[in-house]
């Protein structure tokens, strides 16, 4: 059972074991989807959503929203305003670029079949050589986000992310890769995709861990910034993650950390002009009826250009 196409009964088990932790009904949901639906209507500055099977889409959204509705509002509303702020995240977001397909050579991305007890998806990130030459991160976090809008397509079964960073290979000149303007642009795209993440736990911790963590500080929040932790080896992270089968370069019984991230390749290359779709949905800002709601979803991390867009 590969980490991305799982078995559908499983899938369905899932998601109705997810329905039941946020108290989701059949009936309820359906009501709301036509309640999202009609609100989404009656937003003349929302872009056209023809692409997005709106239905699925929007079940994604309470599920990300833990049924909350009005909290589904306002995500859904950062969803389309991000593409505004912050166009350059979601440019070049393209199977077919040189740029995003080399990220797949320098980091692996695993997605893990199964949920841990929380309901949780486990990923794993690794970076695959201490040459940081071909190191792009702002391609790299495109590839994460490429992947968002992958699971907002096919649908949500887990409550968030259990996400694990191997830094065995990471080196100062890694850290000297990542630009800080972009760093602010990713902490307004994130909010376009406010899926939980619940643990962030670090393998194989450099020497200079202190650093790098500084330097993403401001753009996080505090809550995320508090759920890194130290593991001190891989028996560790089983022990934390219970019956989910690690890859087997992690000397456990899945498949290899690179066939599981190579499973995503091939699915975000299948969904290649979807993705290029998404990228075009951007809210049209001199429509907008309440041009307060823009500037304080993303209040926290304007400045500059971005501020100047709410001013005008």
């Amino acid at each position: 059972m590969g980490a991305i196409k799982e078995n559908p009964l499983h899938r369905a088990k899932a998601a109705q074991k997810l329905h039941e932790k946020f108290g989701i009904t059949a009936d309820g949901l359906a009501q709301d989807i036509e309640h999202l639906k009609n609100w989404m209507a009656k937003q003349p500055h929302f872009p056209n959503t023809d692409h997005l099977n709106l239905d699925l889409w929007l079940e994604n959204q309470i599920i990300i929203a833990k049924n909350s509705l009005e909290r589904a509002k306002l995500n859904i509303d950062r969803y389309f305003t991000a593409r505004t702020f912050v166009p350059d995240v979601f440019e070049g977001r393209d199977m077919l670029s040189d740029g995003i397909r080399q990220t797949f050579d320098n980091v692996t991305i695993s997605y893990l079949p199964g949920l841990t007890s929380k309901l949780l998806r486990v990923s794993i990130f690794r970076i695959e050589s201490p040459d940081a030459e071909h190191f792009h991160f702002d391609n790299i976090i495109k590839r994460c986000l490429m992947a968002m809008e992958y699971f907002l397509k096919v649908g949500f079964d887990f409550a968030g992310f259990y996400v694990v960073l191997d830094l065995q290979n990471f080196r100062l000149n890694h850290l000297s890769r990542i630009n800080v303007s972009f760093l602010r642009s990713m902490s307004v795209a994130i909010k376009a995709y406010p899926v939980s993440f619940s643990a962030i736990n670090i393998l194989n911790a450099p020497t200079f861990l202190e650093k790098a963590l500084a330097l993403f500080k401001p753009f996080i929040s505090a809550k995320l910034y508090n759920r890194v932790v130290l593991l001190k080896d891989i028996e560790e992270l089983q022990s934390l993650i219970g019956d989910i089968p690690l890859p087997s370069d992690y000397s456990g019984t899945g498949i290899s950390q690179k066939e599981n991230s190579d499973m995503m390749k091939r699915e975000l290359t299948d969904n290649r002009d979807y993705i290029l779709r998404t990228d075009q949905a951007a809210t049209i800002e001199s429509k907008r009826l309440n041009k307060s709601i823009s500037c304080s979803s993303f209040e926290p991390v304007l400045n500059g250009s971005f501020r100047k867009l709410c001013i005008d």
